[in-house]
């Protein structure tokens, strides 16, 4: 009986949730994170309770249904937007100044040869990496496979080689909002830069799957709809959106049985629609992370912060730091699977416990809810400031989807380096490694060359 009051809470209480974020528009980032707990939690929860087929629905078998996990990580949730709401409430108009200052890419009195300019810079990072990528790997067939089945030693050595190709996904999306901003643009460049977008797409179907895939598609859309100053609402286009989503992740998955277990694509497309309910919440099972993460606890007990200083530290070398330790997520593959290969991350509130239990989480989310406060006025700000659009488009669904899925681990990882490409790029736009300080709120502004 208590069971079944705690699960009606939880799902009136994320049900709640959502009404609360659709009214910032579908592809604000309140929305968007809010849309990845309810279908990692609740609706995963559901998905696994119900499923006649659960020793193949579920991430591992020692995760078990447990109406108590429910509860710790929906509590998480809701300190994370009771601190959101709060933190929402002050200040309702900041200034941004710093940030405006190291990331707003303004209008410049020549804008083709700065778009020229960053298309040479990004054509030639799409190249490196790409010859980097498949003289490493054995060849295109290699890349493929080796990035599909998620589990080559040689893929963990070419780590700082994709950094390459991360400057090249951004640089993409700067060009993208560019190219659609500026008038006067040439029309080559408009094609050149639609190729590179495609590019992109291609590169990461290949190396990365649907999660960073569906990512890049929906920056895109972000950008287009900040660039036209709409207020997207949940609707048909939308419902359009989500079927993608769905077919991405079907074909994702399979492409990926097929890889690791070495059959035919054919047979795998089988299995995944066979189970289409466990296959479709398997990308957002943040459910099983966080119950993973509790039992590694019990196997290994709390870290008391020892993770993130370890994680401000990864950077370094192995060949400079040989005992350097494994990341979290390869700690917890190794305890369940037996190998370090790929890695499960415990994902942003399965850390939260590792470190310091229920009541770090409680913590954290609090703070993460502070700082994820800031990032939405951010995003809600570019409304009026049009020169952080490519900004907050890059970063928004990595801040929504990598860190909540990847934690610390993997996600702010992915963060720093996004931000950091974002900067190189802008300083290039920009004529130069220097900072421009911005006096005034800058619309879409028509500089003709």
């Amino acid at each position: 009986m208590i069971d079944n009051v705690i699960e009606l809470a939880v799902y009136a209480f994320f049900a709640a949730c959502l009404l609360r974020a659709i009214k910032f528009g579908a592809f604000s980032p309140y929305f968007l994170i809010m849309i990845h707990f309810t279908l990692g939690i609740p609706i995963r929860y559901l998905v696994l309770k119900s499923t006649t087929d659960y020793y193949s629905t579920v991430l591992i078998d020692v995760v078990k249904v447990s109406s108590d996990k429910l509860f710790e990580l929906s509590l998480g949730v809701m300190f994370f937007v009771i601190s959101f709401e709060i933190f929402y409430a002050i200040r309702k108009k900041p200034k941004f100044a710093l940030t405006r200052t190291i990331f707003s890419v303004p209008a410049v009195k020549k804008p083709n040869n700065s778009i020229l300019r960053l298309i040479s810079f990004s054509v030639v990072c799409f190249f490196i990496y790409s010859l980097l990528m498949i003289s490493s790997l054995g060849g295109i067939s290699g890349v493929i496979h080796a990035f599909s089945a998620r589990v080559s030693d040689n893929i963990e050595g070419l780590a700082y080689t994709g950094i390459l190709g991360d400057i090249f996904i951004s640089s993409t999306l700067l060009l993208l909002y560019l190219v659609n901003s500026q008038a006067a643009v040439r029309p080559s460049y408009k094609y050149v830069t639609y190729t590179l977008v495609a590019l992109a797409l291609v590169l990461l179907l290949v190396q990365s799957g649907r999660g960073n895939l569906i990512q890049f598609i929906l920056s895109i859309m972000i950008i287009q709809d900040l660039i036209k100053k709409r207020f997207t609402k949940f609707n048909f286009r939308i419902l359009l959106i989500i079927f993608f989503v769905l077919i991405a992740t079907v074909v994702g998955l399979a492409t990926r049985y097929s890889a690791q277990k070495n059959v035919s694509i054919e047979s795998t497309f089988q299995t995944v629609i066979n189970n289409a309910m466990g296959s479709l919440s398997a990308p957002f099972a943040l459910y099983d992370h966080y119950y993973l993460s509790t039992l590694y606890v019990s196997y290994k007990g709390h870290s008391y912060g020892t993770f993130y200083i370890e994680n401000a530290l990864r950077p370094i070398p192995r060949s400079i730091w040989p005992d350097k330790p494994l990341a979290l997520g390869k700690l917890v593959r190794q305890q369940f699977w037996g190998d370090t290969q790929g890695g499960i991350p415990p994902g942003v509130f399965g850390e939260f416990y590792i470190e310091f239990g229920i009541f770090g989480t409680i913590l954290l989310a609090s703070i993460f809810g502070m700082f994820f406060s800031q990032f939405h006025k951010l995003f809600l700000y570019s409304y009026k400031d049009s020169t952080l659009i490519p900004f907050v488009a890059i970063i928004s669904p990595f801040i929504c989807f990598n860190l909540v899925r990847g934690g610390m681990d993997v996600g702010f990882t992915r963060i720093v380096i996004y931000s950091a490409s974002f900067f190189l790029l802008a300083c290039i736009y920009k004529g130069g490694l220097k900072l421009y300080r911005i006096k005034h709120t800058h619309s879409l502004t028509k500089v003709r060359a």
